[in-house]
């Protein structure tokens, strides 16, 4: 047990010296962690750690790790732990553009966060399936479920998600094509970032202003915004942030016409793209190069990069694809309203029962209340019909003593008194 602790020490004390790291060196240090650990609880959290991590490098890596973390958690049920593992892996299908299967371990993250009463991480599911429907276009809903995390996330003042879901309310009005609206949420999702060091949240804001900018037609602003954001995201080693980077700055050189400068950097994007297999994100920078290579008359490559675009686009979203999340979805909402439904009609049930054997107490407790005054009403009226026979006997022996005092008196009264029968006895024997 002590030899645990120290274990778990240990690995703490490692793990917070990793964050001042860069993120292959943190990947480096946790995947060494695992080759000298044999304690369970250690290589779970390192599990989820590295899904997390590679999340942004490796898509591939991201699963495999998260199901390493799903199989250890449900052994060791370690419930915390497993929710972890269920959104790491939606969040990986989330990148490659798998959205029934993101939307499937989303869910099963969240029946797990409700469950334990997790109201961040609740949050953070809402996010996370806000991000698959509106990578489906289905931007209502996208929002909805924004709105609910920062509602969650305002209840338990936790800053990091107030700004993740501003962050992301944001994104929903920038496709609305409603501006000004978003830029006031980018703003506020900035400003919270900045005073919780956010530094990777406030790269991917940094990001969507700049994309804000081009569209308003402030594309010089535009690029002071990319920079920005690339400059964060290349010091955190973030690959996908930097890969977007790459293709949002080369789009915008495109506009430019500076040809040669955006086939540099969407070329870079495309490499990073395959290499992390980031497929959402590959499907925008096969579209610009397609564009590219169109205003450079190369009209073969344009037409070839425009078909994987069109192939890549058609399979992330097909519209069977997109039904299947939206049924499961709410299929998912529909069992939590019926077990709710379930759980109000048994606490009614215990309800109605409590309130049934409340009522059978209070009915015995006025039963032998009523027979205990019934009782008492009886002993005392006994006791009265005692002492009233018992005075009337009282009075009839009183009655009965003074008659025969009566009598005595008028029997003697009557009787000669012995003196005189005496005196007349005497003088009956001198006759």
């Amino acid at each position: 047990m002590k030899l645990a602790a120290i274990f778990c020490f240990a690995f703490i004390f490692c793990f917070c010296s990793l964050l001042s790291f860069s993120q292959e060196t943190k990947i480096d240090s946790l995947e060494n962690i695992l080759k000298t650990t044999s304690v369970d609880s250690l290589r779970l959290f390192t599990f989820n750690n590295l899904s997390a991590l590679y999340l942004t490098a490796d898509v591939a890596k991201s699963k495999d790790y998260a199901k390493q973390a799903i199989s250890l958690a449900q052994k060791l049920n370690d419930k915390r732990e497993l929710s972890y593992a269920y959104a790491n892996l939606g969040k990986a299908y989330n990148t490659s553009g798998d959205y029934v299967k993101a939307a499937e371990y989303q869910l099963k993250s969240l029946s797990v966060k409700e469950e334990l009463g997790d109201k961040k991480g609740i949050a953070a599911i809402y996010v996370n399936l806000g991000n698959i429907n509106s990578n489906q276009d289905n931007f209502d809903l996208a929002f909805g479920y924004f709105e609910k995390a920062l509602v969650v996330s305002k209840s338990i003042n936790d800053k990091m998600g107030i700004a993740t879901a501003l962050h992301n309310i944001g994104n929903i009005y920038s496709e609305k094509k409603e501006y000004k609206k978003a830029l006031d949420f980018y703003s506020q999702s900035a400003e919270m970032k900045i005073e919780i060091g956010d530094n990777k949240g406030l790269a991917m804001t940094y990001n969507n202003i700049a994309i804000l900018l081009k569209l308003t037609h402030k594309p010089d602003s535009a690029l002071i915004y990319y920079n920005k954001s690339l400059k964060i995201k290349e010091h955190i080693h973030d690959k996908q942030g930097i890969m977007a980077c790459y293709t949002n700055i080369g789009s915008l050189y495109k506009e430019w016409e500076k040809l040669k400068e955006a086939m540099s950097f969407l070329k870079k994007a495309e490499q990073l793209g395959k290499e992390i297999g980031a497929r959402k994100p590959l499907k925008e920078t096969y579209l610009n190069i397609a564009e590219t290579y169109e205003k450079m008359k190369d009209f073969e490559k344009a037409f070839s990069y425009f078909k994987l675009f069109s192939e890549l686009k058609d399979s992330l979203n097909n519209v069977q694809n997109s039904k299947n999340v939206t049924e499961m979805m709410g299929l998912y909402n529909t069992e939590k309203k019926d077990k709710e439904l379930l759980e109000k009609d048994v606490e009614i049930n215990m309800k109605n029962q409590e309130s049934k054997r409340q009522k059978l107490f209070i009915a015995f407790v006025v039963v032998v209340l009523f027979l205990g005054a019934a009782f008492s009403i009886a002993l005392y009226n006994r006791f009265r019909i005692n002492k009233k026979q018992k005075a009337i006997i009282e009075a009839k022996n009183k009655e009965i003593v003074d008659s025969i005092h009566y009598a005595k008196r008028i029997q003697q009264s009557l009787l000669p008194t012995e003196k005189y029968i005496e005196r007349n006895l005497k003088r009956l024997k001198k006759l």
